[in-house]
């Protein structure tokens, strides 16, 4: 065999060797991406599982402390169902609007006390029927 041949076939193993090695770390490189992605989506998940056990951990909390208040109740079902705008708020219960306003700040008032006693913050007496 002659030299020239030699080279040439030691070119294109080393040409194939480096094709190969490119082509390896693309792979290790996109694998690593999908597995981060997918820890990605999990932790993202896991992290919506807690806050929506969160909030209805707290709206429990709410309808013990506005026990009495039927129409503070009602706009908390509607608040559920993703109604928030005070004036559909009054068009729903029949009430008027500052009686849905008085509700909403005294629902407001009840969920700030029930985050604050959740960060260990003092939190004003408030009686169950105020």
């Amino acid at each position: 065999m002659s030299s020239v041949h030699t080279r040439s076939n030691e070119a294109a193993a080393n040409a194939k060797r480096c094709e190969n090695e490119r082509r390896a770390t693309e792979e290790w490189v996109a694998l690593a991406e999908a597995g981060r992605a997918a820890e990605a989506m999990l932790l993202e998940q896991d992290e919506r599982d807690r806050a929506q056990a969160l909030a209805t951990e707290r709206v429990a909390k709410l309808r013990v402390r506005l026990v009495g208040h039927e129409l503070d109740l009602a706009i908390v079902d509607h608040m559920m169902n993703e109604v928030t705008k005070r004036a559909d708020l009054v068009a729903l219960t029949g009430r008027s609007p500052d009686e849905v306003k008085t509700a909403l700040a005294r629902i407001r008032r009840h969920m700030d006390a029930i985050v604050a006693a959740e960060g260990g913050e003092d939190e004003e007496y408030e009686e169950v029927g105020s």
